[in-house]
């Protein structure tokens, strides 16, 4: 099955301000964030079901190389990500979102 996948409004701000910091420390920190956020994504898209449920009916899936979790729910035919964030902020901040 193909799945669309939608952002939360927010999750472009999420990642450039991450992005942001990779690049101030390496730019080549920045392109492996980059690369590994679209990777995951790609996962996501083609096992969605794969990724447990982390709270009520929203799944999370984790990058290897960095502390980052994409935040998402399932519906029949659509993916949406409702935060990529740090694993060390409050998950109420992306659970508002919903």
């Amino acid at each position: 099955m193909i799945y669309k996948i939608v952002y939360h409004k927010d999750v472009d701000f999420d990642v450039r301000e991450a992005k942001n910091y990779y690049r101030k420390i390496n730019p080549e920190l920045d392109k492996c964030f980059s690369d590994e956020i679209k990777s995951l994504i790609e996962k996501i898209a083609e096992n969605p079901q794969h990724y447990q449920l982390s709270f009520e009916k929203i799944r999370s899936a984790y990058l290897n190389d960095f502390p980052f979790g994409i935040h998402f729910n399932l519906s029949e035919d659509t993916i949406e990500i409702f935060a990529i964030i740090h694993t060390s902020r409050n998950p109420k901040i992306w659970q508002e979102k919903k």
